[in-house]
């Protein structure tokens, strides 16, 4: 899954011992072995702890474990890319080729988004506005969280809202399907931890499993 081609951002859901921050650590140590820090940067809010030391140095813009943190974080990546937004005479040309800025893609990743909070509080909220841009400033999200109260709090999460009408990816992984829609038509189902449906608009939807490293296998971590 390459979210500077194929999809802009990914909604990851799923409950305790669903596999879901195994599948960030997979999926981030994917990214790490193909590209380089200039190419890619992570900004990383993980209140858990659970996704420490996974980006090594040269990949890592920020990792934050409490609010505090993050919204010192969340004020400074925002101030970088209202600096890459497009200007207005930008031509076609030179907005297929982001050629008015530079530097690496932000991926921010979060784990336990839950925890994080939504709502008009949210200290993510800020991020809102830069959805439609992300393919021209180079800013991906990723956000993985339960599926246990989703039906309740996402109702007013203005951030997942707007990542779920600009139709963005998704991974469903175990969960009550009571719960509601999640990701496209899809709903949670009870499934082995790693076992998950993925939903892009460049594919069909597919039941897939999610890839444990070496490492995750030895430690048993799956959380």
């Amino acid at each position: 899954m390459d979210l500077a081609t194929d999809e802009s951002h990914l909604l990851v859901f799923g409950d305790s011992g669903s596999g879901k921050t195994s599948f960030l650590r997979t999926w981030i140590s994917a990214m790490v072995s193909r590209r380089s820090g200039w190419e890619v940067r992570f900004v990383v809010a993980d209140y858990r702890r659970s996704l420490l030391g996974q980006v090594p140095d040269e990949h890592l813009g920020a990792y934050a474990a409490d609010s505090e943190a993050l919204k010192v974080y969340v004020e400074q990546v925002s101030a970088k890319l209202r600096e890459r937004l497009p200007p207005s005479t930008i031509t076609p040309r030179e907005l297929a080729a982001r050629t008015w800025w530079e530097g690496p893609d932000i991926y921010l990743v979060v784990d336990d988004y839950d925890l994080v909070g939504g709502g008009p509080q949210s200290p993510l909220r800020p991020f809102v506005e830069f959805l439609p841009h992300a393919r021209d400033i180079g800013f991906h999200i990723v956000l993985a969280r339960r599926v246990a109260g989703s039906s309740r709090t996402l109702m007013t999460d203005l951030l997942v809202a707007r990542m779920q009408e600009m139709g963005s990816a998704g991974l469903v992984l175990s969960g009550d399907r009571r719960e509601g829609v999640l990701v496209g038509d899809q709903r949670a189902a009870v499934r082995p931890p790693g076992r998950g449906v993925l939903v892009t608009r460049r594919a069909p939807t597919e039941l897939i499993q999610v890839a444990f490293t070496e490492d995750l296998m030895t430690s048993g971590a799956a959380r």
